[in-house]
């Protein structure tokens, strides 16, 4: 059975779930008003071929339309702000994309798994790329990114085999975690010159890469970022850089070092003893052999490491002052009511030794008129 879905004019809001698991539901006729499509509105609706959105949409919600695998083009409104997490999930039907000019953030996981994609065309104002979002999208051969793009979320592009090469925006600064991992069609990648910072494992398992141009401005390269990239073994520029990169990480160590004992954090006489060191030292690895352990963001990490173990001895020590303070207080109160007991004791006795005495003056007196008569 096959069903052409004709929703009601005056409809602005399609509720979540409304219509999940409909296998019958080939196409949808949307009215002119909508604006919001909810979460998981036609998940898994397999028989869907194609989708025209209305101008006035702004949203579509999270796996709106997951796993709809019938699904093989997309034409977004104009007026589209948002687009959540998932919302085309497993979609392995769809090949091209094209994005409306005001969108400016493609959430995450958005078009994960979607594997007959093979062309994407970004909109110039867009500027946030979420994590995952086109993760084992296998068909894709090529990437424009736009000049605007200031973030690429982690795994954006993970194991997107069929990328042969890539140049990064202007304004990118940073490309996160394992944002290209495992892309092993890649040979090529242009790096813009305001790149600062490549995070862990961003090209790990390349291995079609055999050259790469490093910006001047680069100053971190995260653990394991070309980890099995085969083709950049013995590559001479390639190696000379990591060797620049590491000595720019050995000397933040030794910057780290100094401003401890020249006691810029008031830290170097505190932990002068081991054992108040000792959680640093297991925590990472010693001498020569931590070079490439130590980031700027991992030399702040330090920092704060000995910051917490100096506000935590200060609080030890505050709470042992206190202590002490309340042991002189118990013992001075102690002492006083040990006094007020012996003074109580003494005026009772006088009184005792008063009564006594003139309880014997007036046997005596007694005994005294007893004679006379």
């Amino acid at each position: 059975m096959h069903l052409n879905l004709t929703l009601q004019k005056d409809l602005t809001t399609i509720e979540d779930g409304a219509y999940r698991n409909r296998h019958d539901i080939t196409s949808i006729t949307f009215p002119d008003n909508l604006e919001t499509i909810g979460k998981c509105a036609f998940y898994c609706c397999t028989g869907l071929t194609s989708i025209t959105f209305p101008d006035n949409l702004k949203t579509i919600g999270d796996c709106a339309f997951r796993g709809c695998t019938g699904l093989t083009s997309i034409t977004f409104p104009a007026n589209l702000e948002t687009i959540g997490k998932c919302a085309f999930y497993s979609c392995t039907g769809l090949t091209s994309i094209t994005f409306p000019d005001n969108l400016k953030t493609i959430g995450d996981c958005v078009f994960r798994g979607c594997t007959g994609l093979t062309s994407i065309t970004f909109p110039d104002n867009l500027k946030t790329i979420g994590c995952s979002t086109f993760d084992d999208c296998t068909g894709l051969t090529s990437i424009t990114f736009p000049a605007n793009l200031e973030t690429i979320g982690k795994c954006a592009f993970y194991c997107c085999t069929g990328l042969t090469s890539i140049t990064i925006p202007d304004n990118l600064k940073t490309i996160g975690c394992c944002t290209f991992y495992g892309c092993t069609g890649l040979t090529s990648i242009t790096f813009p010159d305001n790149l600062e910072t490549i995070e862990d494992c961003a090209f790990y398992g390349c291995t079609g890469l055999t050259s790469i141009t490093f910006p001047d401005n680069l100053e971190t390269i995260g653990d394991s970022v070309f980890d099995g990239c085969t083709g950049l073994i013995g590559n001479e520029t390639f190696d000379k850089i990591v060797k620049q990169i590491n000595l720019k990480k050995e000397y933040e160590c030794k910057k780290l070092y100094l401003k401890l004992k020249s006691n810029n954090m008031n830290s170097f006489q505190l932990y002068k003893e081991y054992s108040m060191i000792e959680p640093l030292y297991n925590k990472y690895p010693k001498s020569g052999d931590f070079i490439r352990y130590f980031t700027k963001s991992k030399i702040n990490q330090i920092e704060n490491d000995l910051k917490s173990i100096f506000e935590e001895q200060i609080e030890k020590e505050q709470i042992e002052k206190e202590h002490q303070i309340r042991c002189i207080i118990k013992s001075i109160f102690e002492e006083q009511i040990k006094k007020e007991q012996i003074e109580k004791e003494h005026q009772k006795n006088i009184e005792l030794e008063k009564e006594k005495s003139h309880y014997v003056q007036l046997k005596k007196d007694i005994h005294a008129e007893l004679m006379k008569n």
